[in-house]
């Protein structure tokens, strides 16, 4: 290249490079005027993480320095109360760790609510606080004869009394022999019968099952149990007994029954005794019978090789199958457009136009308190009181009739997951607990979680096409609060809602997922359910759910009265050839009395159920209340104070009503898997005094359920579709107008000008831009390093 070319080149050179920067400097100058724009249309983008989003002021979930009244035991009262149980040496409490069932040990630990008369005394009239107090259970296993002790404990925090805990409809001491089973006592099976009868068994398990009883040297190819205690209604005595039903244990335990059953006698916590064996249908009266028999060839061998553990296993929870879509995108998510709309302060929520406190009790579940629409009382206690499964089938299952507030609802309901069990967007709320097996106070995590959740319904509208009508729109969606706890109980897992409703309406529901307890599969099954799998069969059972429902409508002085509906045959005034005509019509009918009151279920007799205090009407002298109205309710078809019937009786009413007594806490208890012949909780002993309930203080006691008969899509675990059950509690008459009118999440559309299309339309409501970016939770950080939050 010559000098000339150089300089031509060059110059070319400087030429691009200058009009390179000259459109750099208007790219800035036109970015600078679109911000500027942007700034003076709509102000400066707030859009930020959700997390930012969150005022830290209105969501408090610590323990209170000063717990409300019905606020859990926190963990420094528990502490306190432990310490003081050691102190007193009439008790003779041994440490968890060294405690045994001759021995006296503490079983649980929880609040005691006081007396609802004090309580309202305190809420309503500016009285003292009532003393917070310990509700406490000791196995005293030391005592001849031993005996179950329930005592009341305070003044909390510095407890210095103890009492035992006095019901005019319950006793106490409670035998022994109807305790709930716990970690004592699978320890002593584990000790006195699986190191013992491990080597006797060896061959016929490993021929039958590949496998071997539990001990600390089976690695690989063990067996596992499910336990089906038998209630003393079937024993005919007061013998403790109890089904070892035995499984492989894999991923899922309760889908690899083996067929080989023990019944064991638990009278004697120092020596039990194996009363029966079943072996595929076969019984045996002793294990040496079986052995014997077994080796002589006088028995049906079979066989059910231990499954081959891949991820591909059918009992397992991996992820099989052809994925759909083939792309990977993510389902759609909750989020919250401006931050958080209600207040959390430690136990106590508000939301919208509600108000309650909520808590968790170690026996029977989730609890909320003092619940309030408008600053009004309408309800004064809604509790899960229990779950009750009750399963049919030829061998173990024959007996299986599980009362699981046993196993305790509220000390196995933990560790929701974000983005799973609850939204990403929820609170979660801790709680903790004194169970025999700790040495301390145990943290349970994520107990509860409290969102609001958007159901894609609308709560109401209405479109207006015509233009005499005005044309115009009106739609609310359906916003509400969730308050959700899950209780684990062995292989089932108890969805439970309380879910609150812009228009004054409270909906309790449940539904049930998991595995199902599966039977070994024989001919003797088939009338019970179907075939599942080469080795299982899915036997049918009765999921049944029970309520308390303490309203207080305008008051303590409440009303039950039914509205029922009729068939009625009136004049037809057009036909020339029918004189009558037929419509339905609504009765009203007072309930006076609890046995009036106990409601079983008419496909024939329709009708409204409604609660009212008779003194406060409308405007229009009409009542002014709250309808009950229950979605899945259940028939519970086995024969009154037959077998375990009598421990449930609840089942068999689908609504109760019963005048309020503060010994009648509880319509079921944890000591129902063995109480059947003589309850400690009858709930018929509600009703047997017949009292009147006209302006009274009412409790409902309200049943739902659902029979399950297990199919081929219950595999791997059981969806929750199809299977929810619910109550509602709707205003009826209460407000003047649906108080949801209110509502600023309200939209309404309508033209600018009257029968004038071209104008276009004017909206309200919706107006503002989101602020606040969805939340997505990384499961990852939270779990990855830190598996307490999940198992402990």
């Amino acid at each position: 290249m010559n000098i000339e070319e150089e300089h031509q080149f060059r110059r070319t050179i400087g030429r691009w490079r200058f009009t390179a920067v000259v459109f750099i400097l208007i790219s800035i100058v036109l970015s600078i005027f679109l911000v500027a724009m942007a700034i003076f249309t709509h102000g400066i983008p707030r859009t930020v993480p959700l997390d930012m989003c969150d005022d830290a002021d209105d969501l408090d979930v610590t323990e209170a320095d000063d717990p409300g009244v019905f606020d859990d035991l926190t963990s420094k009262e528990l502490s306190s109360v432990q310490k003081y149980l050691y102190s007193v040496p009439e008790l003779n409490l041994s440490q968890p760790s060294g405690a045994g069932l001759v021995r006296s040990f503490v079983h649980s630990v929880e609040l005691h609510v006081p007396n609802k008369e004090y309580v309202l005394r305190y809420l309503d009239e500016n009285a003292a606080k009532p003393e917070r107090e310990a509700l406490v259970l000791i196995f005293r296993g030391d005592k001849l004869p031993p005996v179950v002790e329930e005592y009341i404990v305070g003044a909390l925090p510095l407890p210095s009394y103890l009492e035992l805990r006095h019901s005019a409809n319950r006793p106490n001491p409670i035998p022994f022999s109807k305790r709930p089973m716990e970690r004592n006592e699978y320890i002593n099976i584990y000790e006195q019968l699986f190191l013992k009868l491990g080597s006797k068994l060896k061959k016929i398990l490993e021929e039958s099952y590949e496998a071997e009883l539990p001990s600390p040297g089976c690695l690989e190819k063990c067996l596992s149990f499910y336990p089906v205690p038998i209630g003393s209604g079937v024993v005919g005595s007061d013998e403790r007994k109890t089904w070892v039903v035995l499984m492989q244990s894999v991923e899922y335990y309760t889908l690899h029954p083996v067929g080989l059953s023990l019944l064991i006698n638990l009278s004697n916590p120092l020596k039990y005794i194996v009363e029966l064996v079943d072996y595929g249908g076969q019984r045996f009266h002793s294990i040496d019978e079986f052995i014997s028999k077994y080796n002589s060839g006088e028995v049906t061998k079979h066989k059910k090789p231990f499954p081959n553990i891949t991820r591909d296993l059918f009992s397992t929870l991996y992820r099989r199958g052809e994925p759909v879509p083939e792309l990977p995108k993510r389902p759609p998510k909750f989020y919250e457009p401006d931050g958080k709309r209600y207040r959390i302060v430690h136990r106590h929520v508000e939301y919208m136009q509600w108000k309650f406190d909520f808590r968790m009790s170690a026996q029977s579940g989730p609890q909320v308190y003092d619940v309030r629409f408008l600053d009004e009382r309408i309800a004064y206690e809604i509790s899960l009181q229990e779950i009750g499964v009750f399963y049919s089938g030829s061998g173990g299952h024959k007996f299986a009739d599980f009362i699981d507030s046993a196993d305790g609802l509220g000390q196995n309901s933990h560790a929701l997951v974000p983005g799973v069990d609850c939204p990403d967007t929820s609170t979660f709320v801790d709680g903790f607990f004194l169970m025999g097996s700790v040495e301390s106070p145990k943290r349970l995590p994520r107990m509860f979680c409290v969102f609001e959740e958007n159901t894609a319904f609308p709560l109401h509208r209405h479109q207006s096409y015509y233009a005499h009508d005005g044309q115009f729109y009106h739609g609310l969606v359906d916003s509400a609060l969730v308050l959700r706890a899950v209780t684990v109980i062995a292989n089932y897992d108890y969805i439970v809602d309380f879910v609150f409703h812009q228009n004054g309406a409270l909906h309790i529901r449940a539904a049930a997922t998991g595995y199902i307890f599966s039977s070994f599969y024989t001919s003797d099954e088939i009338k019970y359910g179907f075939r599942l799998e080469d080795y299982i069969s899915g036997n049918i059972h009765h999921h049944m759910v029970h309520f308390k429902i303490d309203l207080d409508i305008h008051g303590t002085s409440n009303r039950y009265e039914t509205l029922d509906i009729h068939a009625v045959e009136v004049p037809n005034d057009v036909s020339v050839t029918n004189a009558t005509y037929w419509q339905t019509m609504v009765e009203r009918k007072l309930k006076e009395s609890e046995l009036e009151a106990a409601f079983r279920y008419d496909f024939q007799s329709p009708k409204y159920h409604v609660i009212h205090n008779g003194g406060v009407k409308t405007r229009h002298g009409e009542i002014s209340g709250y309808r009950l109205h229950l979605q899945g309710m259940s028939h519970q078809p086995l024969p009154e104070n037959r077998g375990n019937e009598a421990t449930a009786s609840w089942s068999r009413y689908q609504l109760a009503a019963t005048k309020f007594k503060d010994w009648e806490r509880e319509s079921s208890s944890c000591y129902g898997m063995f109480d059947s012949r003589d309850p400690v909780v009858n709930f018929t002993s509600f009703l047997a005094d017949n009292e009147s309930i006209v302006d009274e203080d009412l409790v409902l006691w309200a049943s739902v359920g659902i029979h399950h008969i297990p199919h081929t899509e219950d595999l791997p675990v059981t969806p929750t579709v199809g299977g929810h059950l619910g109550i509602y509690l709707l205003p009826f008459n209460y407000f003047q107008e649906c108080p949801s009118m209110a509502s600023r999440d309200s939209v309404r559309l309508e033209l600018k000008e009257r029968y004038t299309m071209a104008t276009g339309v004017r909206v309200d409501g919706y107006n503002n831009e989101s602020t606040c970016l969805p939340k997505s939770t990384d499961l990852h950080r939270l779990f990855g390093d830190n598996a307490e939050e999940m198992f402990n």
